[in-house]
């Protein structure tokens, strides 16, 4: 035998067994093109996600610097500014002062700042901005939340500001002067951070006001790399290279990378991974078939002289040609469905929209190497046993390889029981084909299990108890420094005279500081450390409270309404004397930070804004809800709100919750915001409003749902048709002697759309035994997380997507058929010959 090693020979081999298999090529392409879609797609979602997640970080810091220096000198700047690994554009932020007494201020520290090239590290971090940074002396910019504080609901670039300001003068040790000054309104933003940031509690002024009012140091300034890598090096750099003092800080803040959670590395993974074996699945089924049926062409090959390796190189060819044009198409398509999966993946978090939406060629090519790798993975066993092919293995090869046939009984002769047994001729492409069928079928029934288990209602009913919650963000409970009323007995008298209102409840707070002492918190702080353990935190000394209780053991005092009290006596093991707690002989400690506290002990403590000291007596324990409320360490108390205002004449209230009669939800909430709606320091959520917001959430995700669906179908039904075109043409001389022998066209025909029918059939009964189990477990686990929903299994749905698949799968079999059985069963014997 003589091994050819010819290149040229090779290539025109290639050729024309590329050229031979045309409708193999096509579907190929297919399958190459539908699971590279579906990669690129999954890589693109990730990437937004982890750019969304970034900008947030960047957002909740106010800049996209990659290191901060705290109190830069000049000489540092200098330096600084020599460095060939630094862009030569600083944010250099200088603080001038603070804004003083204005209207609506009250509670907040609002800072004057003068930032340079604000636009560079600081612009892309806002959202809607109108207008542009500060450049004259007499403009000003702040964040829409910030005017609509200060009066100015409506605001427009060019409009006048009256600010009373309070600049540093460094001539008088940076004292300074309040005085009232107009400015001009130059621009405004939003700032959509998850979190309150500084952004929104600043004024930014230009720099040339900075040269009239000149400061001693600027307050920081931010830098950025011109290439991030090798971040850490290139800080110590700079460490090293500067004279830090001990008050200065250089601190990292923006490594350029998108670090990616161990959770969303997993839940990453493993989407790649199933759409890498849902394509796995086709393109190995296409590779098996197309190898198993060229059986005898590659013998002869081997019996020509062609090596295993030289075999193995015609088939990468002809899968490479096919490559080179689908998986680009496939990623080009992938690419431009991101525009429309990514937001309805993403668009329900915060700050979606202010996100560059490009997709990152790196996630191209990361999408293109995982397509690659599955067509190689897909390839890999299919073309070594293209190469382990011997001559003589080829020479008894038969396309149809039944092994043994037993049939007994009349079963044997009936149509359905012959077309089983066809498909179980070959289980590897019965297992492939189904496989496929499945996972379509499957992705359908757990998608529409989460979409009908949970819904609007039940989310509503188990996290909103109230048809409308308002609440006062100018309160030590709502994380801010000083409490302002906002909800002022006007406004609630108006609030109360609403048309449609079945119940109001109030709750409202003061803030107080308690004495520590062992008879009345020993127990409590024992608890209180057992806790802190169990997290890893640092345990307390009862010294942390004795010695600054105004600052280490501050809480709350809160007032509720008396038919609280009277809701939770009726499901309650020891119900509270109402009585006694209405008339203020007892207060409560809850369930949330009061446990160990003695029943009946007194507890002292002073109310920080009047320095009044009390006593009161602990009658009891009883459930409470946080309802976002913060405080210090020490335990809450619960007393009755006919008697808070002894404690502090016009206690702040926190939150006021309403009920309305039914079917006037909607009017009632339309009056309440438009008696809210001018002042910002009063926010508000409403079950009308949270249930519009769940269903948007809904659609967006039954969307998504929809497009996943059907691109897995496609690939299903797609390895089918090629499973079934090839039995087919394989079959052609099993046909023509049946057709010999009396069978009839149509009997043919019914057997061939029997196998069809039976490959759906086992897909329906896989799906209905482990593709349920998968929902049902899906479900468990995201019941256990988020706490509410019912299990609904999507019978419809998945009535009807079978109803369909075995649509395709009963009259795709008859129709390819037709098309090849046009000839005498004469020409089809004489061509199987």
């Amino acid at each position: 035998m003589y091994r050819n090693h010819s290149s040229s020979v090779i290539r025109k081999l290639f050729q024309r067994y590329y050229k031979a298999n045309k409708t193999r090529n096509i579907i190929l392409a297919c399958a190459i093109i539908l699971t590279t879609i579906l990669i690129t797609a999954a890589c693109s979602t990730f990437y937004s996600y982890l750019k969304l997640s970034k900008h947030q970080e960047m957002k909740e810091t106010g800049t996209s610097a990659n290191v901060i220096l705290s109190r830069p000198t000049q000489n540092q700047l200098d330096l600084l500014s020599k460095f060939d690994i630094l862009k030569p554009e600083m944010n250099i932020q200088t603080k001038m002062g603070s804004l003083v007494n204005n209207k609506g201020q009250a509670g907040i520290d609002i800072q004057m700042i003068s930032s340079t090239n604000w636009e560079e590290y600081s612009g892309s971090l806002v959202d809607n901005m109108q207008g542009t940074y500060p450049a004259k002396g007499n403009e000003i910019m702040m964040s829409t939340w910030l005017l609509n504080r200060l009066g100015y609901s409506k605001p427009q670039t060019g409009m006048e500001v009256s600010l009373s300001v309070a600049i540093s003068d460094i001539s008088k040790n940076g004292d300074a002067e309040v005085q009232s000054l107009p400015f001009t309104l130059s621009g405004f933003y939003e700032d959509t951070a998850n979190i309150n940031s500084e952004n929104n509690r600043i004024v930014f002024f230009s720099e040339t006001f900075l040269r009239e009012y000149p400061q001693e140091v600027p307050n920081l300034v931010g830098l950025l790399f011109k290439d991030t890598r090798h971040y850490h090096d290139k800080i110590e750099q700079i460490r090293a290279s500067i004279d830090l003092d001990g008050n200065q800080q250089l601190i990292p803040s923006y490594d350029g990378k998108l670090n990616m959670n161990v959770k969303d590395s997993l839940v990453a993974v493993i989407m790649v991974l199933f759409f890498m074996f849902d394509g796995y699945l086709i393109i190995f089924n296409v590779a098996y078939i197309s190898i198993t049926r060229d059986v005898r062409f590659y013998g002869l090959l081997k019996m020509l002289g062609m090596t295993s390796a030289q075999i193995k190189q015609i088939v990468y060819y002809s899968v490479a040609k096919v490559a080179f044009f689908a998986l680009p198409v496939g990623m080009l398509l992938g690419w431009g469905l991101s525009f429309y999966v990514v937001p309805l993946a993403l668009s329900s978090y915060e700050g979606f929209s202010s996100i560059d939406r490009q997709v990152n060629l790196w996630v191209l090519l990361l999408a293109l190497f995982f397509s690659a790798l599955t067509l190689f993975l897909s390839y890999r066993a299919p073309a070594k046993k293209a190469g382990r092919i011997s001559p003589i293995e080829a020479s008894k090869h038969t396309d149809t390889q039944s092994g043994k046939q037993k049939s007994r009984g009349r079963h044997g002769a009936k149509i359905p029981y012959m077309s089983l047994k066809n498909i179980l001729r070959s289980k590897k492409r019965l297992l492939f084909v189904v496989l496929t069928l499945f996972l379509g079928s499957t992705a359908l029934v757990v998608l529409s299990t989460f979409l009908k288990s949970f819904s609007a209602e039940e989310y509503i009913n188990a996290e909103v108890k109230y048809d409308i919650a308002m609440y006062n963000q100018m309160t030590r409970a709502s994380f801010n420094p000083t409490e302002e009323q906002h909800f002022t007995p006007e406004l609630l008298s108006q609030i109360s005279a609403v048309n449609g209102i079945r119940e109001l409840e109030r709750t409202t707070v003061v803030s107080i500081f308690q004495h520590y002492s062992d008879s009345t918190h020993g127990e409590w702080l024992r608890n209180y450390n057992e806790f802190r353990a169990g997290v890893n935190e640092e345990l307390r000394d009862k010294k942390h409270y004795e010695e600054d209780p105004k600052t280490n053991f501050w809480g709350l005092l809160i007032g509720i309404d008396d038919k609280k009290l009277e809701e939770y006596n009726r499901t309650a093991k020891n119900p509270i004397n109402l009585s006694d707690f209405s008339k203020g002989k007892i207060a409560l400690v809850t369930d949330i930070n009061g446990n160990g506290i003695p029943i009946g002990v007194q507890i002292p403590f002073t109310v920080i804004d009047n320095n009044k000291s009390y006593k009161v007596k602990i009658g009891g324990q009883m459930t409470f809800e946080r309802d976002a409320m913060n405080s210090g360490a020490a335990p809450w108390l619960i007393v009755s709100n006919n008697v808070i205002n002894k404690y502090h004449s016009d206690a702040v209230i926190y939150s006021i919750k309403i009920n309305a009669q039914k079917g006037k939800e909607q009017d009632v909430l339309n009056e309440v915001k438009l008696l809210t709606s001018g002042d910002s320091s009063i926010s508000g959520t409403s079950k009308i409003e949270q249930a519009k917001a769940f269903a948007d959430l809904k659609q967006s995700f039954s969307n998504l749902s929809i497009v996943i669906i059907i691109i897995l179908s496609s690939i299903g039904v797609l390895n089918f048709i090629n499973t079934i075109l090839v039995s087919i043409v394989s079959r052609k001389q099993e046909f023509a002697v049946l057709a010999s022998i009396g069978a009839t066209k149509k009997q043919i025909k019914w057997l061939i759309t029997f196998e069809g029918i039976w490959f759906a059939l086992i897909a329906f009964v896989l799906t209905l035994i482990v593709g349920s189990g998968i929902s049902y477990l899906v479900f468990n686990i995201l019941h256990e997380y988020i706490g509410y929903g019912v299990f609904r299994y999507p019978v419809t749905s998945l009535i009807i997507y079978s109803g369909v698949v075995l649509l395709i799968c009963s009259i795709i079999p008859g129709l390819l058929y037709k098309s090849i059985s046009r000839s005498s069963v004469i020409e089809q014997l004489r061509q199987a010959e």
